[in-house]
């Protein structure tokens, strides 16, 4: 007997700890004639009808959305540390959960406290956000879909005073905060797909596996990015991004970036873009909207460090990749690394770095080295100094491929009495130490163009690299006081020679 005893007190033990770990979850479905009333309310097998009635039963701090034909409607307050979980189907579908009215929630499909986590969700057809929240803390959002959101395609303002209409995701940090978006799709609306713009504190951000896809824009709002983070007032952002996608986005002529990151005020942003995807074969979107746009902008101090690699841009009706460190302000830094990447048919240039229009004594740093620029409809690569930035901009450029360019395959440009305080422009065998090999073939006015158009004379060093031919570049052009040295030029193309043909 003695010996039965201590197994029997282990089992009830067991027992009684499984059923505490049972307690905290709560079951919700769309389908009410799949409840049995003869079990508790809220268990799996009597599950509540109603996105309120599983809010108000303050016993679930996991909530399970069992899958049906049914929709949820009514969105969902969750309280900090709460759980939302979906039942997948057999299909493989999402149960889904909406708010097709500003009756309850404000119109948002969730609406997040502290510590929450989202998986296995379909969030379809809000009056507003699908998600939205402020102080977040440890925010996870897995394996989930959001669309058609922003059914009001009502104008609101987004800090810094951008006008936008409701976002599928809508983050406005004013604390220390860590976000993970993995998994998951956005799109189907005329909004941003995701928006977070910490305003105070350091937030940690990783967007990955993510697809943006069919979005278009709202007439009135300013400008309508698949993924924009904005970093404002003395905030500190760390942002991954990874093996993300934008598909198919904006409409008529709006400003519809892929994915825009930017630092304002005193704030300092780090970003990692690997393995992103753009494609926009239509060239929807209007003549601002890039691939990605990332940098500074209305800074003063702000800090903006970046590397973009691996990734492929298709298409669109703008540049590729656009840097800037721009508009009224100063002493920024601004240093970003671009390698590795495929740009294809941008309507106007490849990669172009943006600095002036006010911003001024900062300091701007551009590696651009191995990237693939075939067709750019205007130039390659672009590097334009622009009304009076007095900062000090060093560009490197090395191991880069650009092919059939409309104008021009390099292009430096000092515009409307620029004067950087230190310019120094190295394609090869130049000051900051590039070793060149550059290859320049095709370009359809001007191999390189160089323009000091009202300011003072600049020299660009671009020699060691191949322009198609042995005889060196075609096409040099230099103007007001602009110059490039091209000489030495390669006679052979450095791709031949790592392959090893004659």
């Amino acid at each position: 007997m003695s010996s039965i005893l201590p197994r029997l007190s282990a089992t009830l033990l067991i027992f009684v700890f499984s059923s505490a770990a049972l307690a905290d979850e709560c079951f919700v479905i769309g389908d009410i004639r799949k409840n049995n009333p003869s079990e508790p309310q809220g268990s799996e097998e009597n599950p509540y009808g109603s996105l309120a009635a599983v809010e108000a039963d303050t016993g679930c701090d996991t909530i399970i959305i069992l899958h049906s034909r049914g929709v949820l409607d009514g969105g969902i307050n969750l309280r900090d540390g709460q759980e939302l979980k979906g039942q997948i189907g057999r299909s493989g579908r999402l149960p889904i959960i909406s708010n097709t009215t500003a009756i309850t929630n404000n119109g948002h499909g969730v609406q997040l406290a502290a510590n929450n986590t989202i998986t296995d969700l379909h969030i379809k057809d809000t009056y507003n956000s699908g998600v939205s929240g402020g102080n977040v803390g440890n925010l996870s959002i897995e394996n989930s879909v959001i669309t058609r959101f922003g059914q009001s395609e009502a104008l609101d303002f987004l800090p810094p005073g951008v006008i936008v209409s409701p976002p599928g995701i809508t983050l406005l940090p004013a604390d220390d905060v860590k976000i993970r978006i993995s998994e998951s799709q956005l799109g189907e609306s005329n909004s941003i797909s995701i928006a977070i713009i910490p305003s105070a504190g350091h937030a940690d951000i990783v967007i990955e596996e993510v697809a943006v896809r069919d979005q278009g824009h709202v007439a009135g709002a300013d400008n309508t990015p698949g993924i924009v983070v904005i970093g404002i007032g003395a905030s500190s952002v760390d942002l991954k991004v990874v093996n993300t996608s934008v598909s198919n986005i904006g409409s008529g002529d709006c400003n519809c970036d892929g994915m825009l990151f930017l630092a304002f005020a005193s704030s300092a942003m780090e970003v990692l873009v690997d393995g992103y995807s753009y494609v926009n074969p239509d060239g929807d979107g209007g003549g601002s909207a890039t691939g990605l746009e990332i940098g500074n902008f209305f800074g003063l101090g702000a800090s903006f460090e970046a590397t973009v690699k691996n990734s492929t841009f298709q298409g669109g009706t703008s540049t590729a990749i656009q840097i800037i460190d721009q508009a009224p302000g100063n002493n920024n830094f601004l240093t970003v690394h671009i390698h590795d990447n495929e740009i294809h048919d941008a309507a106007f240039s490849g990669i172009e770095l943006d600095v002036g229009f006010g911003a001024s004594f900062g300091t701007d740093i551009l590696t651009i080295e191995n990237n693939l620029i075939v067709n750019a409809g205007g130039s390659g690569i672009v590097i334009a100094s622009i009304f009076e930035p007095q900062n000090v901009l060093n560009g490197l450029l090395q191991r880069n491929t650009i092919i059939n360019s409309g104008f021009a395959g390099l292009q430096f440009v000092q515009v409307l009495g620029a004067s950087a305080a230190t310019l120094n422009l190295d394609a090869g065998l130049g000051g900051l130490g590039s070793d060149g090999k550059n290859r320049i073939i095709g370009s359809q006015q001007s191999d390189i163009f160089v323009d000091a158009f009202g300011a003072a004379g600049f020299n660009v060093s671009a020699a060691d690299n191949w322009w198609g031919s042995d005889a060196g570049p075609a096409t040099v052009i230099e103007l007001n006081g602009a110059t490039v040295d091209v000489i030495p030029f390669l006679t052979e193309d450095p791709e031949d020679k790592k392959k090893g043909k004659n």
